[in-house]
């Protein structure tokens, strides 16, 4: 009779393999596979659980810039954006990356077209599209019968400079009849080149004059983060649809803003891993030409924006920022490029009294305008685009063309 087997001394088969087995058999390898693969499905879910949660939630979809080798950035072409660090907006840009709706590149006769070039707040991601000073002065013009067509090509951090130089390349394929710039201060200092850690941080195009007093273009620091602005597809893929992504990167920025210790950190760490990377050009070198003013550099860029403008048969006007916190600087500016305007013969339109003259408080969130803001901007600029119309009608007919109203329009 075949003795019975108590409990404990029943073993599996593979019981009594793990028993056998050596430590590193190839049971065990297989057991830390498996442990290794469902660790990577599970992740693969929470990543897919998070970016959905997110997606609904409207979280991490504040990234909207992308390197660009001739302007430093630009907009991701149909990205959708919900932007809460300052007011609220939930808009997609458009299939050319225009912080604005969809349009033509052809202009359809007997249309008007205004360009807008600016910085963020020309933009306008605090507010919904829109309600954008672009969006409502559009509307009031085209209130009075003609067709106005405004095009916002504004973008986040953008110099004079960097406007210059998209005007050549993105804007004047659009044919604008008339182009209004939104100077804001400090874009003045953003168009000269000063040594300092955000120099390669935030690469952009620098400008400078010459012994002979010309403008030129500095490219160095383009070229020094040459490799930094070239495609790269699995972080330029993160960046156009992962949440996640926004989400870590969005709080990077937060800290950068109101952490000393963060700001101290990265810094340190950025210090340690130039070190160890091999960059295109150092991060401190000297450029061959004298220390530039930034204010004589800012005219020469603005004087060149209005003969490009002009010799394309548009007419061009300079916006001014309000200056309600009386910065000195753009006090002195507002005089200096006054002067400008009038002896180089473009419009001039400076919004700080306008501003002061209302109650301004509420026409601003923080730093950027509300959308009472925008829309009391557009009620400034009506006026001056029907003037600068009137002015654009008056030379095409003088030219023997026929005024923008006059002509044909299409079905």
């Amino acid at each position: 009779m075949t003795p019975l087997m108590t409990p404990q001394q029943v073993k599996t088969e593979s019981e009594t393999q793990d028993i056998t087995l050596p430590p590193g058999a190839p049971k065990a390898k297989k057991r830390w596979l498996l442990r290794t693969g469902e660790f990577i499905i599970l992740l693969i879910l929470a990543v897919l659980v998070l970016e959905t949660f997110f997606k609904f939630a409207g979280i991490g979809e504040q990234e909207f810039l992308q390197p660009d080798k001739q302007l430093g950035s630009k907009h991701i072409p149909g990205k959708l954006v919900t932007w809460r660090m300052e007011g609220y907006s939930h808009d997609k840009l458009s299939s050319s990356g225009l912080r604005d709706s969809e349009h033509q590149i052809s202009k359809s006769p007997g249309v008007r077209r205004i360009a807008l070039l600016g910085d963020s707040s020309t933009e306008g991601m605090q507010v919904p599209l829109n309600e954008t000073y672009g969006k409502v002065v559009e509307r009031l013009l085209n209130e009075g019968g003609q067709k106005y067509e405004v095009i916002n090509f504004a973008c986040s951090g953008y110099s004079t400079g960097q406007q210059l130089l998209q005007y050549e390349r993105d804007v004047r394929q659009y044919h604008p009849d008339i182009v209004l710039l939104l100077y804001n201060r400090g874009d003045s200092v953003e168009n000269i080149f000063t040594p300092g850690p955000t120099v390669l941080s935030q690469p952009r195009p620098y400008f400078y004059l010459d012994a002979n007093n010309q403008l030129q273009m500095d490219p160095s620091v383009l070229e020094a983060c040459s490799s930094k602005l070239k495609p790269h597809p699995f972080w330029d893929y993160l960046k156009e649809n992962s949440r996640i992504y926004g989400v870590i990167s969005a709080t990077g920025l937060v800290l950068s803003i109101n952490e000393h210790n963060y700001r101290k950190w990265m810094g340190w760490l950025t210090n340690l891993t130039n070190a160890f990377v091999k960059n295109d050009r150092p991060s401190t070198w000297t450029v061959p030409y004298a220390k530039q003013n930034p204010d004589n550099v800012t005219e020469a860029l603005l004087t060149r924006i209005n003969k490009e403008i002009t010799a394309d048969g548009g007419k061009f006007a300079l916006i001014i920022f309000p200056n309600v916190v009386q910065d000195p600087d753009l006090q002195r500016q507002q005089s200096l490029f006054e002067l400008l305007a009038h002896r180089q013969n473009f419009a001039f339109l400076d919004l700080t009294r306008p501003f002061f003259d209302a109650d301004f408080h509420s026409y601003f969130l923080e730093y950027h305008f509300s959308s009472r803001g925008h829309a009391f901007v557009a009620q400034q600029l009506e006026p001056l685009i029907e003037k600068l119309s009137a002015r654009h009608d008056l030379d095409a007919t003088q030219n023997g063309e026929a005024p923008v109203n006059q002509q044909d329009r299409r079905n």
